[in-house]
């Protein structure tokens, strides 16, 4: 043997001996790679908690937002409306917008004694103008029902109709608002 082998041995032993820690020190290399790619894993899940909870925050902040600027427009319509009944020919209900402004969206609901005798829906109604519901049939029979009750002596006497008239409206300023007026219609 001369040194050409031996040599060729030692490298030979040498170059093992390296395959052996590269070996290791690659499986080492995979096993950190692989826990790298979970925490990844478990990263990019809590990430995409962590947005979900970005994006219900941000609904709520802008729920809020919207509450604040209704609750801003409530705050800031401090316009007193008020709404007079009338009655035209013992049948026909007016009710006057007695205010210097507008209003959106009315409705009128009328009942006497529990029990609804008319209503009515007008888009606009401007201020201090009024509106009118015609409730003659209504009114000509709630009459002939309540002389049939009376004694004869009494049957041609005007009769008198406790009635409760709602009205809910939407103001200049958005703000839904309503009224409740008792008011007495005398019917001849």
């Amino acid at each position: 043997m001369n040194w050409t082998d031996i040599s060729s041995i030692v490298v030979g032993i040498a170059g093992i001996a390296l395959s052996l820690v590269a070996v290791f020190q690659a499986r080492k290399a995979n096993k950190m790679a692989k826990n790298a790619n979970e925490l990844a894993e478990t990263a990019n899940r809590e990430a995409r908690a962590a947005n979900k909870l970005a994006e219900d925050s941000n609904q709520i902040s802008l729920d809020a937002n919207t509450l604040s600027n209704r609750a801003l427009k409530v705050g800031s319509d401090q316009t007193v409306y008020h709404w007079i009944p009338g009655i035209e020919n013992g049948s026909v209900i007016t009710i006057r917008n007695d205010c210097a402004r507008e209003a959106d969206e009315v409705s009128v609901f009328i009942e006497s004694g529990r029990a609804a005798i008319g209503h009515g829906r007008f888009g606009h109604v401007a201020k201090f103008r009024e509106v009118s519901i015609d409730l003659t049939g209504t009114m000509k029979k709630i009459v002939e029902q309540e002389r049939a009750r009376r004694s004869p002596a009494f049957r041609d006497m005007p009769v008198k109709i406790a009635a409760v008239i709602h009205v809910a409206w939407i103001s200049e300023l958005g703000v839904h608002r309503d009224e409740t007026i008792k008011q007495t219609i005398d019917c001849p």
